[in-house]
């Protein structure tokens, strides 16, 4: 600027202070930008976040259900088991019964046979 003329070097000032403008300003509104860009990284880390721990609950609420689904039928074949148990033992005193009315119908019998 030492060789140019007054009014040359005066426009070149002004046209670099307003080059530098532009560029200060641009550099505000690439900032906001950032911290715009930045907040929304965070907001979709934070929904990633969220659908992760979403699929760890519903990954736990499956197991949870088919732990849950494996002990119903262990306990409906024990309630089967029990319940085939019992109708045995059922059976089993039906017998009894019929066989010591049997017998008590043979005692009965030879009692009257004795008098």
């Amino acid at each position: 600027m030492a060789g140019m003329p007054l009014d040359t070097a005066a426009a070149a000032t002004e046209e670099c202070d307003s080059v530098h403008q532009q560029l200060v300003e641009n550099n505000v509104l690439l900032e906001v930008k950032i911290q715009e860009l930045l907040a929304c990284l965070g907001a979709l880390k934070k929904d990633k976040l969220w659908e992760n721990e979403v699929a760890v609950w519903k990954g736990l609420h499956l197991s949870a259900t088919e732990t849950v689904r494996r002990q119903d039928k262990k306990l409906e074949k024990q309630k089967a088991q029990l319940e085939k148990e019992r109708r045995e033992r059922e059976e089993e005193r039906r017998r009894f019964e019929e066989e010591r009315t049997r017998v008590e119908r043979i005692r009965t019998g030879d009692q009257l046979k004795e008098l």
